[in-house]
């Protein structure tokens, strides 16, 4: 369901508001969210490698890259805070338009 065809859109922009326009512009560094999908049908063998993945997200907790937002003044936007004509990668659509090339 959280998928560029799912029912609710990309997990990324569903949280997106959240992520970005609270968290980014109040001085926080969101990382990407860690969504355990189907978790109600794992098997033991798949709920131990979610577990792993989990452990080690929370040991990166603190050194992983955060999301690249674009910054208000970094020369990406102008004065109404719209995003420059062209500044994305040709093929950059949505909600990733915002985002600084890793």
């Amino acid at each position: 369901m959280f998928s560029d065809r799912g029912a609710h859109g990309r997990l990324a922009d569903v949280l997106h508001q959240l992520q970005h326009g609270l968290f980014w512009f109040t001085g926080l560094a969101p990382l990407e969210p860690f969504a355990v999908h189907g978790a109600k049908d794992f098997s033991a063998d798949a709920f131990a490698a979610a577990t792993e993945a989990y452990g080690r997200r929370l040991d990166g907790l603190f050194t992983d890259e955060p999301i690249p937002y674009r910054t208000l003044d970094g020369g990406d936007h102008d004065r109404s805070m719209r995003l420059l004509p062209g500044i994305e990668p040709e093929g950059t659509a949505g909600l990733d338009i915002h985002l600084r090339s890793r």
